[in-house]
């Protein structure tokens, strides 16, 4: 026997097409409307970007959107001690990135994926007569374990080890942060932002010093100064996804207090050579993510003072290293290159597989 609809399973279908017929009559307007304000409509909705760019935008204008994101925040927070995803609550406002606290089943194979993709950067460097330098950036979670309030995984804590040792193994040039930020992470001031993902200034300037200690023969004849200009309140990115309302988890949205840093090349240090025309002297090239591109941080800065050579920065932000170092080799209008290339990075980036997904531009480009 098949169920007999009743009269109430057809209220509930009635209902149903009701909310499917209001949501259309409010939806396809905005998706038509939105569509016709792009440029490249059909280019974006046959690559996938429009229907994610418009999935945005419409979220953004539901009806009582912020009222339930608050609601669910709270609840979250109050039942679970959770924010958002992407984020983990530590002890004394401390937050942490998910993005260095999941890790692939199979790591072993991710992480030979990201060594080769290394490797090929560097052989491409290599025959443009240039000097790859690696510098990881480690860990937020594994400098300061101990406000995490539960056991760091040990793939995550054996990881910058076994990444060094490999770059040891195979005699790639690099230096190791994590040695440096272990020794010196319990004094003073801490070497990242409790609230944030990336270093603070402290971190950076001790990362430009190791790596002037580790390469002293990457040291010029240039004199740059480093003054502290003030200090000021900055808002961690973490603290976005503590979605609460006014007066709950205040701790673990708190603006924190950041330095800010400006640093000046001494002109009287020129050398002679450069008074006369000789540009023996090119610089470095510092390719690397938000933790050399935003200035907040000061790294180039620290870099120039350290290594008292000129400094090129070529970084982006949210799009991680490898598209950095794609952004670098792509600049071909440089009428000299320098002889050294310092990468900056992130070795949490060395958790997440490698994107293998092509665009449909990219796959009609390697058909025909």
């Amino acid at each position: 026997m098949f169920p007999v609809m009743t009269r109430a399973s057809r209220w509930n279908g009635y209902l149903f097409c009701l909310l499917l017929v209001a949501m259309m009559i409010y939806g396809v307007p905005q998706l038509l409307r939105y569509a016709g304000s792009q440029d490249q409509a059909l280019t974006l909705y046959l690559d996938g970007e429009l229907a994610r760019d418009f999935e945005g935008e419409f979220d953004q204008q539901l009806p009582l959107r912020d009222l339930a994101i608050r609601f669910w925040g709270n609840l979250r927070y109050l039942v679970f001690r959770e924010g958002k995803n992407g984020v983990v609550l530590g002890q004394q406002h401390w937050l942490y990135t998910t993005e260095e606290l999941v890790y692939p089943s199979r790591l072993d194979t991710v992480l030979a994926g990201h060594l080769s993709r290394i490797g090929e950067f560097r052989d491409v460097l290599a025959r443009r007569q240039q000097q790859l330098i690696l510098v990881p950036v480690p860990m937020k979670v594994a400098t300061y374990p101990q406000y995490l309030g539960r056991t760091l995984p040990a793939p995550v804590a054996s990881l910058y080890p076994r990444l060094i040792e490999t770059l040891n193994q195979r005699q790639w040039p690099h230096v190791d942060l994590a040695t440096a930020f272990h020794q010196t992470a319990g004094d003073g001031a801490p070497l990242f932002l409790a609230r944030d993902t990336h270093w603070s200034p402290g971190g950076a300037r001790l990362a430009a010093d190791t790596i002037a200690r580790t390469w002293p023969g990457l040291r010029g004849e240039r004199s740059f100064r480093t003054e502290r200009l003030d200090d000021s309140r900055y808002q961690g990115d973490l603290t976005g996804f503590i979605l609460t309302s006014d007066g709950l988890a205040e701790g673990y949205k708190a603006s924190e207090v950041v330095p800010r840093f400006e640093t000046h090349g001494d002109l009287a240090t020129v050398t002679s050579a450069a008074l006369f025309g000789d540009q023996g002297d090119r610089g470095i090239d510092l390719v690397g993510t938000s933790y050399s591109k935003i200035e907040r941080w000061h790294f180039a800065g620290f870099l120039q003072q350290a290594l008292a050579r000129e400094v090129s920065t070529f970084a982006v932000e949210a799009r991680g290293p490898y598209a950095a170092m794609e952004h670098y080799l792509a600049d071909t209008h440089r009428d000299a290159q320098p002889d050294t290339v310092i990468w900056e990075f992130p070795v949490r980036a060395l958790l997440q597989p490698l994107d293998q997904r092509k665009s449909w531009q990219q796959s009609l480009d390697e058909q025909f």
